[in-house]
């Protein structure tokens, strides 16, 4: 039996083609004279009828219409019948005279639409029609539900060839996403030839790696900054790890292990889309494609590799005007002569012939709606822990319409330009097109292109999505390509939160960068001017490439003039150019060169995009803690000159978001005076004091941007799920917003019983409710926002928000639980011992054995965890800590000379686990701040660990207070609970003195209250509550009638904790005296 290679084959030969142009003339000679429809239909059957008999049927496949096929038709009652059904096609066939209008014309193409429709409720995948009255015809396409027309056109052999590869689809898959993923990655086995190739690259580079590829290798990871310190023990890292082995079926031996199946799999999936876009995107652009992908699986390996070595390089493309879609990058290195082997070339043969079993029909440009084609395909191929170990949140297309939309009509400007400046593989990018070609379907293709190019553009930081973003940009404008004419796809290398600076030197207004190479820093200081034009200087660069290979200085600066006004070139720019070229020369002498001049041209293209009316887009949402050390290093000046860090002194912002800086980057390089900056960005920066900072938003001239619009998505369903992260749409601009009157916040509920998991595109208000609230702030002193309801609700909490005269502690770090924190054993203890279990967690990293164990009794103490609190009532678990601290000195833990002598079996323990007690973070060290302290310190101990009065409340996900003072224990008497670090605890007042018992009870009063409640829960993610409430407490006054009055009720609360009704009372009646005592 054939398989597709052999069709494809035939519809590539001239014959086929020479046929096709025959048959067409006879077509439309016989049909100008026919008398009827029928006529017209006899003949056109006759012809396809011989054509496939000749061409098709020596291979087993024999035309064999169905004729006035019964269709229920979408949109009537009655069934339809279709003139001539066969797989995916319907033809429909008129007079001469019924075509002879615009009217006549749309009621034909209403009718066959109507037959699209039907077949389609009868689970056909793909349907096309075409209506032809043998002279000229018109193809209408029914896609994801949506009907496509497109002008009638006299019927040539273009028209002929389409309605063939129809009628042979049950032959040839059409291009899709989900046809790619079950064709790569075949689910749910997982066991597709996508896996066998990252595999195999694997192995080539565990076994085999090459000095040119080690280089490609490292620079990768340092460009796409995932060195992470050995240290680091983030969870996110470790799933990562684990779902890479995995994958692989094969464990790391270390760090680099892992890197390099990173670097494998993105390799493999850059394979796949550049041999996808050299099929179609050639078809498309060509209307043939550039490799023969059946002949190619017969090739030798040999040949193969050159034939790849071709497409890697990109030059194919350039040579027919494709200045910048395929670029030599950091995933070419396997088809290097001495990486290439036997294995590789079975994969991509294997590729190869997935490719050929594709059908060559022009799909894509059918239709005027953008789609991603390689999202589904990318989400397949690289586990969900790796994307999001990245901060790669995929954004669904539906909710990226949203943002744009909102962010176009915020700004109001009728022909607007807009960046996303962390475009992924181009969502927000696909997105914009379709926006601006909707507003520009009456001009010519040629003007669209125009429009689309000059007024779309991205960045992005990862090679592998550049890569993509360009390639679907490109099959998005492909059907208004008319000519060979040169384009370079907008999208861009480089780095949105570290963008080229403006600087003036020697008078001349020059860009200044480093690209930190792992050898030698570039350094760049160049004119401008070298940016002026982005499709030279791109071109430009790849001439410097050849010549920085060749060694030849001389040319390399030559070509750097070329890019530079004349009065630029002064003694000292020139002097820079000539460091320039001599440092990427001194890097290829060192073998470490063949990517930078390429990089170069990129990264400083980003300083010359120009302004734009909106910067949309999804960037990463990383911690400032999960970011490599590095990379934290070389932001970290940006981040202080944005006044970016708030929060903990001590471990400087550290729960900033690099989200925050790229918000602030964008909108300082290239949002417009009067423009929109509309971002996803996670819910607690409006919330956290930590983004203090970000909230303020100030630019470098001292100006600010104010958010103007928020778009709450928390109750949305997780639009990003498995990720349950709560995010925002953020919208900013430079009109001065009073953020006490509020910012209108738009609340999307997800409807009962709407499924969105995986939809890409929904219509927003069959799917959500909408309501209509704001974000505004009520604090003096402080930035964050509060949600409310009605504008007027924002002055009754300004009233109560301020800050308290009491000063909050965070919990005590006990870490790692496994080890630090015990229960009550069921053996017997001593008299100066009490038998303790070590506690057991199934999600902890830290594997340690259930163990009985003697510990001295006087130096344990009860601790409180978070969810033991609730309102006037602690509830304890009965969990036990050892502390080994005096009060003397209590900020360091008993030495070990003296620990071993006082409480022998608990210093013995220390000492025998003292490898994983070392092996915590250097933030905790940082917080306990004294390198003099033993090792087993513990972080967050101070003078008011040792107080007798508690106010203790959660800061996390509920409101609750309480008041503790002892407790008593069955194992030790009456004993000072201890605080874990999710129990914030309130001792002392501003001037460091401890709180009496009854002030203890007036301040959980106030805590408790209704108005603090409402106030605290919609000032919060609830993720995290403030360890200083950031409500007024003032100072207790014994003497003050109603402080005391507060005191007493929370007394009685705490006796009656577990009647509500009663608790209701109290709490109200505490509202009362708290108003008024304000």
């Amino acid at each position: 039996m054939a398989n597709r290679t052999d069709y494809i084959a035939i519809i590539k030969s001239d014959e086929y083609k020479n046929k096709l142009k025959k048959m067409a003339q006879d077509i439309k000679n016989a049909s100008k004279v026919a008398p009827n429809e029928a006529t017209i239909e006899s003949r056109f059957d006759c012809e396809l009828f011989s054509f496939f008999k000749d061409m098709f049927e020596p291979l087993g496949f024999i035309y064999n219409p169905i004729k006035e096929k019964s269709i229920n038709t979408a949109r009537h009652i009655s069934k339809g019948r279709a003139d001539t059904a066969i797989a995916s096609l319907v033809i429909e066939f008129k007079q001469p005279s019924t075509l002879s209008n615009k009217m006549n014309k749309a009621k034909a193409i209403s009718q066959i639409s109507d037959y699209l429709l039907g077949l389609k409720s009868e689970d056909n995948e793909i349907v096309e029609g075409y209506v032809t009255n043998g002279v000229e015809g018109c193809f209408v396409t029914l896609v994801n539900g949506e009907i496509h027309e497109e002008d009638f056109i006299e019927i040539n052999e273009f028209a002929l060839d389409r309605i063939i590869q129809n009628i042979l689809s049950l032959k040839l898959l059409a291009f899709n996403s989900s046809n790619l993923v079950d064709s790569f990655c075949n689910p749910p086995e997982n066991n597709g030839v996508a896996y066998e190739l990252v595999r195999c690259l694997y192995n080539v580079l565990i076994e085999n790696i090459k000095p040119k590829t080690k280089m490609l290798f490292i620079e990768w990871k340092q460009l796409f900054n995932l060195a992470h310190d050995d240290i680091s023990k983030q969870q996110a890292i470790i799933d990562r790890k684990k779902s890479l082995e995995e994958l692989l079926g094969h464990k790391f031996s270390d760090r680099d292990d892992e890197y390099l199946s990173l670097y494998a799999l993105q390799t493999a999936y850059a394979i796949i889309v550049k041999a996808i876009a050299f099929k179609v995107v050639s078809q498309v652009r060509f209307n043939k494609s550039l490799i023969s992908f059946g002949e190619s699986i017969n090739q030798d390996s040999e040949a193969l590799r050159i034939q790849f070595s071709r497409l890697e390089d990109g030059a194919i493309f350039r040579d027919y005007g494709m200045t910048n879609l395929l670029e030599g990058d950091f995933f070419s290195w396997y088809c290097a002569e001495n990486q290439w082997n036997e294995s590789i070339a079975k994969c991509i043969k294997n590729i190869f012939e997935i490719l050929s079993r594709y059908s060559e029909k022009a799909v894509l440009n059918n239709t005027h709606k953008s789609q991603d084609f390689f999202k589904r395909l990318y989400e397949a191929m690289v586990p969900a822990a790796v994307r999001h170990s990245l901060g790669e949140y995929y954004t669904r297309k539906w909710l990226a319409e949203n943002v744009v939309d909102e962010a176009i009509v915020l700004t109001n400007v009728k022909e607007w330009k807009g960046l996303d400046p962390c475009c992924g593989s181009g969502t927000f990018l696909n997105v914009m097109i379709d926006r601006i070609l909707s507003e520009v379907k009456d001009l010519s293709r040629k003007e669209q292109l125009k429009e689309v190019l000059s007024r779309v553009k991205g960045i992005d930081l990862n090679p592998i999505t550049v890569l993509t973003a360009r390639v679907n940009y490109f099959l998005n404008i492909s059907h208004l390509l008319e000519d060979n004419t040169p384009i370079d796809i907008p999208v861009y290398l480089g780095d949105s939160s570290y963008v080229p600076e403006t600087i003036k030197y020697d008078g001349i207004e020059c860009l200044d960068y480093v690209i930190t190479t792992t050898k030698k820093p570039i350094e760049i200081t160049v004119p401008k001017s070298i940016v002026d034009d982005t499709s030279k200087l791109a071109q430009e660069m790849i001439v410097v490439e050849r010549q920085v290979k060749n060694l030849n200085v001389d040319r390399v600066i030559d070509t750097f003039r070329k890019l530079i006004k004349k009065s630029d070139l002064t003694e000292k720019t020139e002097a820079k150019l000539n460091e320039l070229a001599e440092n990427l020369i001194g890097l290829e002498k060192k073998n470490w060169n063949g990517i930078w001049a390429r990089i170069l041209a990129n990264y400083l293209s980003t300083a010359n995009l120009g302004k734009f009316d909106i910067i949309v887009g999804n960037p990463p949402w990383v911690d400032w803690k999960s970011l490599p050390s590095g990379y934290r290093d070389r932001i970290k000046g940006l981040c202080i000159s944005r006044h970016l860090f708030s929060g903990d002194r001590l471990t400087g912002g550290i729960n900033l978001n690099i989200c925050a800086l790229i918000a602030n980057v964008s909108a300082q390089n290239w949002l417009k005076k009067d423009g929109i900056l509309g971002f996803l960005m996670p819910e607690p920066l409006v919330f956290q004091p930590s983004y203090e900072g970000f909230r303020d938003f100030y630019l470098d001239d001292g100006s600010r941007l104010y958010f103007c619009k928020f778009s709450n998505w928390t109750k949305a369903g997780h639009p990003f799920k498995p990720v349950t992260q709560k995010f925002l749409s953020f919208y900013l601009s430079s009109k001065e917003v009073n953020y006490v009157d509020g910012v209108p916040t738009d609340w999307y509920i997800k409807k009962r019983g709407k499924i969105i998991d995986g939809l890409e595109e929904l219509n927003i208000n069959e799917y959500y409710d909408k309501a209509h609230k704001y974000l505004a702030t009520c604090n003096e002193n402080k930035n964050f926002f509060t949600s409310i309801e009605r504008k007027e609700d924002a002055r009754a909490f300004l009233k109560l928000a301020g800050s308290t005269t009491y000063i909050g502690r965070e919990g005590i770090e006990f870490y790692p639980q496994e080890l630090m924190v015990f229960e009550l054993s069921s053996l017997p203890g001593t008299s100066e011992c009490t038998c303790l279990r070590n506690m057991q967690n199934s999600k902890s990293k830290y594997k340690m054995p259930v163990t009985d164990i003697l510990l001295e009794t006087k130096y344990l103490h009860p601790m409180i965890k978070g969810k033991d609190v609730t309102p006037f009532h602690v509830e304890w678990n009965n969990y036990i800590v050892p502390f080994p601290y005096e009060v003397e000195n209590p900020r360091v833990p008993i030495e070990m000379g003296r620990l071993s002598t006082l409480a022998p079996k608990l210093a013995e323990y220390y000492n025998k686990n003292k490898k994983m007690i070392l092996a915590q973070t250097e933030y905790n060290e940082k917080i306990i701040g004294n390198r003099d302290a033993d090792f087993y310190a513990l972080a967050r101990v101070g003078e008011y660990s040792y107080a007798t009065n508690y106010v203790v409340f959660r800061d996390n996900t509920k409101w609750a207070a309480a008041v503790i003072s002892e407790v008593n224990t069955q194992w030790g008497g009456v004993k000072r609970p201890l605080f874990q670090n999710h129990a914030v605890s309130i001792c002392e007042d501003e001037d460091g003195n401890f709180i009496t018992l009854d002030e203890a009870h007036y301040i959980c009063g106030i805590l408790n209250s209704n108005y603090v409640y409402e106030y605290m829960m919609n000032s919060s993610d609830s993720r995290s509550f403030p360890i200083r409430p950031r409500v007024k407490i003032p100072k207790y006054d014994k003497t003050n009638k109603g402080h005391k009055e507060i005191s007493d009720l929370s007394k009685l609360a705490h006796e009656r904790y577990q009647n509500q009704m009663e608790i209701s009372k109290i709490k109200s009646q505490i509202d009362l005296l708290y108003m008024q005592i304000l």
